[in-house]
Order: C-alpha cells, then sequence, then structure tokens
C-alpha cells in the first residue's frame, strides 16, 4: 500500500497532536519559572515517595497535621505531572547503569526537566479536541485544521505550554467536557454525558475556580433534555451531578488530608470567596437552579421564547450588572483592564481573539446554544473571578482567562470560513494573525522573569526609588506594568529579544533586587529554549543532539502528512 493513502481526514487529530507536541517541546524553557511550577513538582515527589502532600522544602505552606508543611495548591496538577516524574526517574535509572560515575544534578534532572513538559502535552490535546469540535460543527477540514493551527500558535496556549501553571490543563479538561456534552446533544448517548462530567470534573481537582463555570455546563446540558423523555433526563442529571459530587469528595478529601480541615482551601481560598459575588452566587443557583432542573423543559421554553420574558431578562440583567458596577467600582476597573490595559488586556496578549466579537453574531444564529454557553463562560469568570488584577500584574497576559481561550475561540472559525469569501475580511485576519504569531514569538523565545526584573529596576532607576522587598516592588512597579505603554510587557519582552539577537545588551542596572533570587544580569540572558540552554552550558550530548533531532523530523512530518491531507481533502 502507498503511505500517502494512510493520509487520511480521520488520521488528522493525530498528526496535529505531533505538530503541536513537537512544537511545544522545541519551544520549552526546561525549567521551572514560578514557585508554583516548583511546589507542585514537590508535591507530586512527596505522594510518589508515600509522604502524603507534606514536604520540607516548601517555603510557601499551609498548616498541615501534626504541624507539617502541606501544599497549598489543588491536586490536579501534581498528579498528572506523576508519569513524567516517573519517566524522568527511569531516564535518570539507565544513564546511571551505564555510566555510574557520571555525576547528575537531580535538582535539574531528570525528573524536573520531564515534568516541565507537562503542559506542552496537554495544550496539542485541547488543540485536538478543537479540531474534532469544529469537525462536528461540520467545518471543512481545511478551515477546521487552520482555525486549530492559529488557536495553537497565535494565542496565549503557545507560551503558556512552557509553564506549569494549571490553566493549561484546565484548557483541555473543559474544551474535552463541552466537546462530549456536545456530542450528547445531537447523539443522545449517555456515555458522552459521563466523559463530560469526568473531564469537568478534572477540570476542578485541577483548578478550583473552575467551578464557577458549573452553572454554564448544567445549563447546556439541561437545554439538550428539553425535548427528551422526563425518564432519560433525570438519568443524564443524575449521572452528571453524582460524578461531579464524587469530584467534590475528592477535593475535601484533599483538604483533609493536607490540612485536617475539608473546607480549608489553602492558597485558593482567598481567591475563591474574595469576590462577594461568589457568595452571593452559591444560595442564589440553588433557590433559582434545583427546581428548574425538575420542572418540565418545555413548557421552560415556551416561556423563555416569549417577547415579554426576553425584554425582562435583558433589562434585568443590564440593570444588575450597572447596579454591581455601582456598588463595587474596582469590578468595574477590571473589565477596562481586561479589555484595554496595556498588560493584561485579552486583545493585546491574542489579537485574533478581536475577530471572535466580528464573527459572535453570526456564530450565534448558526450554533445558538452554543454562543449562549460561550457568552455565559466568559461573564462568568468576568464577574465570580477576583477583581483585583494588581497582585497578578506580574504575570504573562490574563493568566486566569488562558483555561477558556480554545472555547472563545470557537466563533473565530466563522470568520475564518467567510474570510475566504471577502478580499477585506482576508486582508484583515491575515494582519491579526501575524500581529498574533509575532506576540507569541515575542512570549516564547524570552525568560519573561527576566523581562519582568528588567522593568522593575528600570522604574528603580526612573524614579529614583530603591526596590527593598516585595510590597515596595509591588507599590512602584506594577501599576507600570498595567497602564505604562512604555513598560507594558509585551513591549519590554521585544526590547529584550531584539538585545540578544542583537547582542547590544544594555549595562548591568544599578538596582539588584537584592530581595530577589536568581536575578540575571543581562550578559546573562539567552532564547529561553532548553536546548540552548544545555548547548550554552556544553551539555549537548549525542542523545540531546539525537532528540533534537527527532523532534525537528517529527514536526517536519507532521506539517507535510497535514498538508498533503488537506491538499486530498
Amino acid at each position: 500500500m502507498n503511505p500517502i493513502q494512510l493520509l487520511t481526514v480521520k488520521r488528522l487529530p493525530l498528526f496535529i497532536f505531533i505538530f503541536f507536541v513537537s512544537l511545544y517541546i522545541l519551544t520549552a524553557g526546561g525549567h521551572f519559572y514560578h514557585q508554583d511550577d516548583y511546589h507542585k513538582f514537590l508535591t507530586t515527589d512527596s505522594l510518589i515517595h508515600g509522604k502524603g502532600p507534606f514536604n520540607s522544602q516548601f517555603y510557601v505552606y499551609g498548616p498541615g497535621v501534626d504541624g507539617k508543611k502541606a501544599a497549598l495548591f489543588p491536586p490536579g496538577t501534581s498528579l498528572w505531572m506523576m508519569p513524567l516524574y516517573l519517566l524522568g526517574n527511569l531516564c535518570l535509572q539507565g544513564v546511571l547503569s551505564m555510566k555510574p560515575a557520571v555525576s547528575i544534578n537531580t535538582e535539574v534532572f531528570f525528573a524536573p526537566f520531564f515534568v516541565t513538559f507537562l503542559n506542552a502535552l496537554f495544550t496539542a490535546a485541547a488543540c485536538v479536541y478543537f479540531f474534532k469540535f469544529a469537525r462536528q460543527m461540520k467545518f471543512f477540514p481545511p478551515i477546521a485544521a487552520g482555525g486549530t493551527i492559529l488557536l495553537g500558535m497565535t494565542t496565549l496556549l503557545w507560551p503558556y505550554s512552557k509553564f506549569s501553571y494549571s490553566e493549561s490543563q484546565a484548557a483541555f479538561f473543559l474544551m474535552a467536557a463541552f466537546y462530549y456534552l456536545f456530542q450528547f446533544r445531537h447523539e443522545n448517548e449517555k456515555h458522552y454525558v459521563t466523559y463530560g462530567a469526568l473531564f469537568f470534573g478534572a477540570s476542578i481537582l485541577t483548578k478550583y475556580e473552575t467551578v464557577f463555570l458549573f452553572p454554564a455546563y448544567l445549563g447546556y446540558l439541561i437545554g439538550s433534555l428539553k425535548n427528551r423523555h422526563s425518564q432519560d433526563k433525570k438519568q443524564a442529571l443524575v449521572l452528571f451531578l453524582g460524578i461531579l459530587t464524587f469530584f467534590a469528595g475528592m477535593i475535601l478529601a484533599w483538604n483533609y488530608w493536607c490540612f485536617g480541615n475539608p473546607f480549608f482551601w489553602g492558597r485558593y481560598g482567598m481567591y475563591i470567596w474574595k469576590n462577594p459575588l461568589v457568595l452571593a452566587a452559591l444560595p442564589a443557583l440553588l433557590i433559582f437552579g434545583i427546581p428548574w432542573i425538575f420542572a418540565d423543559g418545555r413548557q421552560i421554553s415556551k416561556k423563555l421564547r416569549t417577547q415579554k420574558f426576553k425584554k425582562y431578562a435583558v433589562a434585568s440583567a443590564v440593570f444588575l450588572i450597572g447596579a454591581y458596577f455601582v456598588l463595587v467600582p474596582a469590578a468595574a476597573k477590571n473589565v477596562l483592564i481586561l479589555f484595554f490595559s496595556s498588560g493584561k488586556s485579552i486583545f493585546i496578549f491574542n489579537p485574533l481573539l478581536f475577530t471572535v466579537i466580528l464573527a459572535f453574531g453570526k456564530f450565534s444564529k448558526e450554533f445558538k446554544a452554543e454562543s449562549y454557553f460561550i457568552a455565559a463562560i466568559f461573564l462568568l469568570y468576568l464577574f465570580l473571578l477576583p477583581y483585583d488584577y494588581l497582585p497578578t500584574a506580574w504575570q504573562w497576559g490574563p493568566r486566569y482567562y488562558v483555561s477558556l481561550i480554545p472555547l472563545l475561540f470557537l466563533p473565530f472559525l466563522v470568520f475564518l470560513r467567510d474570510a475566504a469569501k471577502y478580499a477585506q475580511e482576508k486582508f484583515l485576519v491575515g494582519i491579526l494573525i501575524l500581529f498574533s504569531f509575532a506576540v507569541q514569538i515575542i512570549a516564547i523565545s524570552v525568560n519573561y522573569n527576566n523581562t519582568f526584573n528588567y522593568t522593575a529596576q528600570s522604574v528603580a532607576l526612573e524614579t529614583q526609588v530603591a526596590l527593598r522587598d516585595s510590597a515596595t516592588e509591588r507599590q512602584y512597579v506594577f501599576p507600570k506594568l498595567l497602564h505604562s505603554l512604555r513598560h507594558a510587557p509585551v513591549w519590554m519582552q521585544g526590547k529584550l529579544l531584539t538585545a540578544i539577537l542583537t547582542q547590544r545588551l544594555p549595562p548591568a542596572p544599578e538596582e539588584k533586587l537584592a530581595f530577589k533570587g536568581g536575578v540575571r544580569t543581562p550578559a546573562e540572558w539567552k532564547i529561553d529554549f532548553w536546548w540552548v540552554h544545555l548547548f550554552s552550558a556544553n551539555l549537548a550530548v549525542g542523545i540531546v543532539k539525537g532528540v533534537l533531532l527527532l523532534l525537528m523530523f517529527s514536526l517536519l512530518f507532521s506539517v507535510f502528512s497535514i498538508f498533503m491531507i488537506l491538499r486530498k481533502s
């Protein structure tokens, strides 16, 4: 058989996965970036060695049982790290068996090195499910594949594939959960409800605040049941809610194991309960949501379709949102920052998302229920997440919204499909693609920790203020990151990348940021890829070069395969 005949549309998900895994691993840093990453790794290490969620090396920890230092983060990421941790240990044992005398720094190799690729795998899987979803929505393979490639290469998914933050994992779980509920809506197979609930439960186990999206997922499921037999409806709801109850029990058990208190939420406690709307939303969901679950779906549907009810719903929503912004001005400021801030705007870090606004009207006509769902998840995060962006100003872009990007990107498929018909839209999408791709290249090429520290040093020089501690840094530097164009993260990151490529490095700043560890001078800046670091340290032995060549080959082979499949389709 001709190998080219094996390149069919059914195999596109496989080649898309290979493409993104190869790309993301090639551009990964191979090291931890933040204390969150490292603490989750330490938790994995403790769990594998039978010590539970306790580790004496934690320097940010909770009050564990018996006075132990307990993990502050949800268990999900640490659990997903386990296979890579074990694979790294297996490689370590293999190297030591071949060269017993070799000296290996186990704080860097191999388990810590391998687990840093966790989000490369999860992000690639999220892209695969996006493609599968696009095909289920009846988009042609070139549109579905093109949208998927752009999702993975022109949004925050790419730079966040380098970190071990839980957002990339949550993005996969949320995308997969919605995909299976969409399948259930159109095929009425209950195992899709099981899969959807399992993936949504896994997202909560990984990132607690994804529970805020529960009304959207439950509402979409209920909408899928409105014209079905009452017995089928009850079975699907019991199945969905039962699985989520099981995950809730796992989380409470984890909290009890860590802290001796099932309702102590560790580091996430201050985030989950900080917004007063969260406390109001829980009783509201019970009071108004539960009766609707067991009501007659057909009667509800008739009431929702009346013009009077629609006007009442819109007026009530506008009033409540306006009242909330008046009563909580910080929340209104949060919306402005998310849309317009030079340091956090979702459109600056994902310029191609601008097309979602343009395409949403048409998308809602073709996929009404899905458009309601996408609007709901965005609004739920907008109103229920903590509304103070200042503490997260040092992070790259609107981090929390990375979990939603694959779902928010679905309307882009309509824009991409229709752009082929109109010259003006072709030009617009071309400009946005180039700009979006450039932003992500800037993001992945330089370690943003170096950019952030250099920005802080520059602000100290300009303001003549000594940065003695993190509180001083937050007071003087963080507002600049959010609101100053001269200190905007993308601009500063681009300056560092230019300096590295041209070797026109600035002199070492006078401000040393002595309260921090690992602050690098300009002479130490490098392109932030793991293989660049190894070559620079003269550690690129034969096997490293072999792996690098293998990744490059798999990347090129997947590109060729995708091209040939789309050409035939």
